[in-house]
């Protein structure tokens, strides 16, 4: 089984989207009283009708959407693959942050940030839950939610009110189709949650690619899944540049495209970080010219997150031999103890796969091959005694990093204690944020898709820091 991504630039005419119970019951064969009872967790159900054409002169209008739906259809395979859905009747777009851990079960929720109605929907753990209560305790908002939510919820995450669930086809003929030939056809759809463990090898990769942005993927999967922040350098949506007089495009801003953190600035406002399309092999790059700043994008201070969260890039290091000052890929700030920072970075002895995560000067350490200049996911888990790092997937060093972990503010590209000499050499993609300690599965899905994504053409924007040391 694999999990897919509906393309956000197909959209039904006609929606059905519920909440569908599961119960039972019995009658008396005598005076005809009946007992209803619940049976097991409640599944949404949507049902949709899509609109499709074959022939060209349907081509470059909805009615084109003939030929992509036969091919999202074969590969969905009938029930066996997922895709991520949303109900498409709703437009409205806010969020909230949680005040209260929720445990897997639990109909209640309580906010410390957001205004959300009865009938919103909100997310957290990958599928939607209706609100059918609104209350307060305090200053803070209590919502009463259907179905209960089948997996915990760190405090700080945020929920979304415009959620997607994970479907299946509810048959192997749920894509039937009858077609007056030259005419548009109608694709009457039907979905019903799947429930079961997500999976991760074939994860975001997009039921149409080709029309539907990288950028755009990983913002829907980011935010089925969890994630609390995503700064994209290649979401022309959240980020500001400047074009020089030879046409060179300088990144000034990313904006987190979740919209729980601050925006990521360069205070200067100098051509530091130039954005260069295609610098993975299709994932774009930030690149510092020799000789400029130092550079870096920053954050204002944010409301802290105290371990465990869990950062994540897509990153690649251009040197042949260590630096001679480690190279920061982010660090973090922490406003109880400025040297108990969340940092990552190339270790100036050992060389690329050396990533150090440091605490309160302990460093966790992966003394492995020197540099190999390919683009790889690295990522994080920052806890106190129990802190990890990865490289693509695989756990390279565990360990304690000081008790507790806090951020409170994030630079990207450089260190805050070094501004010069400390930056990183190379590329930056994405960065995302996770506020917790992110299920196996999460992890797992969102390095499958960035690696997936690597070394093609025209699908990731990416920051490139260049220098020498």
């Amino acid at each position: 089984m694999a999990d897919y991504i509906w393309p956000s630039d197909i959209v039904p005419f006609n929606v059905e989207f519920y909440l569908q119970p599961h119960t039972g019951g019995t009658e008396s064969p005598f005076s005809r009283q009946t007992k209803t009872y619940g049976l097991s967790a409640p599944r949404w159900v949507c049902r949709m009708s899509i609109r499709g054409g074959y022939n060209s002169e349907w081509r470059g209008k909805s009615g084109d959407w003939g030929q992509r739906l036969d091919a999202i259809l074969a590969t969905l395979k009938g029930r066996q693959n997922r895709v991520a859905l949303p109900d498409f009747r709703r437009t409205r777009s806010t969020f909230g942050q949680i005040n209260a851990p929720i445990a897997a079960g639990d109909t209640r929720v309580i906010l410390t940030k957001g205004t959300l109605q009865i009938g919103d929907y909100i997310g957290g753990d990958g599928r939607p839950h209706i609100v059918r209560g609104v209350g307060a305790i305090g200053d803070r908002t209590v919502l009463t939610v259907e179905p209960p939510f089948s997996a915990a919820v760190h405090v700080g995450r945020a929920i979304y009110d415009y959620p997607p669930g994970w479907f299946k086809l509810s048959s192997d003929d749920a894509g039937a189709n009858m077609t007056e030939v030259g005419q548009l056809t109608v694709y009457n759809l039907e979905f019903v949650e799947d429930l079961g463990p997500a999976q991760f090898s074939d994860v975001g990769a997009g039921l149409s690619p080709g029309t539907m942005p990288f950028w755009e993927r990983l913002l829907h999967l980011a935010q089925v899944d969890g994630w609390h922040a995503l700064y994209d350098p290649g979401n022309p949506t959240t980020r500001s540049t400047r074009v020089n007089d030879v046409d060179d495009v300088f990144v000034l801003s990313i904006a987190d495209a979740l919209g729980n953190l601050p925006e990521a600035t360069e205070p200067d406002g100098e051509d530091q970080l130039q954005l260069i399309d295609g610098y993975f092999g299709g994932p774009s790059g930030l690149y510092r010219r020799i000789g400029a700043p130092p550079g870096g994008l920053r954050t204002t201070t944010f409301e802290t997150l105290t371990g465990p969260f869990f950062m994540m890039a897509l990153a690649q290091y251009d040197r042949n031999i260590p630096a001679t000052t480690n190279r920061y890929l982010w660090d973090g700030a922490n406003p109880f103890s400025p040297s108990l920072r969340a940092s990552l970075y190339v270790d100036a002895v050992n060389g690329f796969s050396s990533y150090s995560a440091m605490a309160n000067s302990t460093e966790l350490v992966a003394t492995g091959p020197q540099v190999d200049r390919r683009s790889h996911v690295v990522s994080a888990l920052y806890n106190g005694a129990s802190s990890k790092i990865y490289l693509d997937g695989t756990q390279i060093a565990a360990g304690a990093m000081g008790e507790p972990s806090r951020l409170s503010a994030l630079l990207i590209a450089n260190a805050w204690d070094y501004p010069t000499g400390a930056q990183w050499v190379g590329a930056i993609g994405p960065l995302l944020i996770y506020n917790g300690t992110p299920p196996e599965d999460v992890r797992m899905r969102m390095e499958t898709f960035l690696a997936a994504e690597t070394n093609k053409t025209n699908t990731i924007n990416a920051m490139w820091i260049g220098g020498g040391d």
